[in-house]
């Protein structure tokens, strides 16, 4: 996870990113906005935004505008970090768009509790159960971009311990993994979480159709190769999904066992 940080004053820029480092995440420095704009563009890890409000030619008001006016950047929260305590200038960037505003000089303690509090407030959790590499990496910067929480496992059976422990809002799940398949696994998720929405991601060329993956428990799907702009759209689509009923365990078995020997589960 990455923090873009606009700011000239290099003694804070210093700061911010010894203390961002030291924790989980990346930085990336602009001096300006058109650098930042660069930035954004370039890199898909970006989730948060640190602007000092004060700065030539009013970049961080620009940056606040281009954030607000450009959907592929809207969901990217932006805070306010300035030595700029006027109460106008507070409540003119919470209208533009900033998500909270802190005064320097910083204080460590509360400056990382409120960048982990932003980052909390995203549209919430997703549980990626995939062992491409390649794939999850795409999985994780598009979900990430959206202000998505991810977490990942590369099997089936690490998700199912993993969801012992942890809450997730969503999961997406490759169809093809090892030992556990996707199927095999969508039968334990929704006999045991059958409140969380699952999309199923799979081959192009697999024998199994939409309606297949349906029948089987799955929320929805997706095929490769894999677009960002549709595996968004899927994940966002979950919210209207109403809470299903737990299905009887032999009947998703029953489903799984017929779709696994290619016959018309219907």
């Amino acid at each position: 996870m990455t923090i873009l940080i606009l700011d000239n004053d290099q003694k804070t820029i210093s700061k911010i990113k010894s203390l961002l480092e030291d924790t989980e995440y990346k930085t990336k420095i602009a001096t300006n906005v058109d650098d930042a704009i660069k930035y954004l563009y370039s890199d898909l890890s970006i989730s948060l935004i640190l602007i000092e409000i004060d700065l030539p030619h009013e970049a961080g008001y620009k940056l606040l505008a281009f954030l607000k006016s450009n959907l592929r950047f809207s969901e990217i929260p932006a805070v306010i970090n300035s030595k700029n305590a006027d109460n106008k200038t507070v409540i003119k960037c919470i209208e533009k768009g900033a998500k909270d505003y802190m005064i320097k000089p910083i204080n460590e303690d509360s400056f990382l509790t409120k960048i982990k509090n932003v980052l909390d407030m995203g549209k919430g959790k997703v549980l990626v159960v995939c062992n491409d590499q390649v794939v999850l990496n795409i999985f994780v910067r598009t979900l990430s971009r959206e202000s998505y929480k991810v977490f990942t496992c590369d099997s089936g059976e690490e998700a199912v311990e993993f969801l012992k422990e942890k809450k997730t809002d969503y999961i997406i799940s490759e169809l093809n993994l090892p030992v556990m398949s996707g199927l095999d696994l969508l039968v334990i998720l929704k006999d045991e979480y059958p409140q969380i929405p699952v999309v199923i991601a799979m081959e192009n060329n697999s024998s199994l159709s939409e309606d297949d993956i349906i029948a089987s428990g799955a929320d929805g799907f997706i095929k490769k190769p894999y677009n960002n702009t549709e595996l968004i759209h899927k994940i966002n689509s979950l919210k209207n999904i109403k809470k299903k009923p737990a299905r009887s365990k032999k009947s998703a078995e029953l489903t799984r066992k017929m779709l696994s020997l290619g016959v018309d589960s219907k």
